[in-house]
């Protein structure tokens, strides 16, 4: 089972106090299976950054010109881009806040809404999009099977 261990990309989680992050190893277990079913290995690595409202909102509105608060936000690096001697993969910031107050609305439990917006935001990562009728048609298929081995 170890060895096994060391083919897995390095997922990191900061918190910052925010409460409502799912565990810690839950999520680094979703999102690296994710990367090496898509190729991305031990020498990988990829954060979570668990965010306020109000932090996420800041965030929209720097890179996406929106100013509201989101689910999820993805900030994808060029897998070349070496960060500190790793292949960086990027960020994702998530707002349990928003989370929360969404799965009320869709009637989904808490852990779903979360476990959704994870692999929604490591699909970004990955290159995937949402942006054309097409690529979201890929997107939600992939998203859909993700969701279901976790849910």
């Amino acid at each position: 089972h170890n060895s096994s261990m060391k083919q897995l990309p390095a997922i990191t989680v900061f918190s910052y106090g925010v409460r409502g992050a799912l565990p810690k190893d839950e999520v680094a277990e979703i999102l690296s299976s994710i990367c090496v079913s898509h190729g991305y290995g031990k020498e990988y690595t990829l954060s979570v950054h668990v965010v306020s409202e109000s932090s996420i909102r800041r965030l929209n509105l720097e890179s996406r010109g929106k100013d509201s608060s989101t689910d999820v936000l993805s900030f994808p690096l060029s897998p070349n881009e070496k960060e500190f001697g790793e292949k960086c993969l990027g960020d994702i910031f998530i707002c349990p806040a928003v989370i929360r107050s969404q799965a009320g609305e869709f009637g989904v439990t808490y852990r779903e809404e979360y476990v959704r917006m994870l692999v929604h935001g490591t699909l970004h990562i990955l290159g995937f999009d949402h942006d054309t009728e097409a690529k979201a048609k890929v997107m939600f298929r992939e998203q859909e099977l993700w969701n279901s081995s976790y849910l």
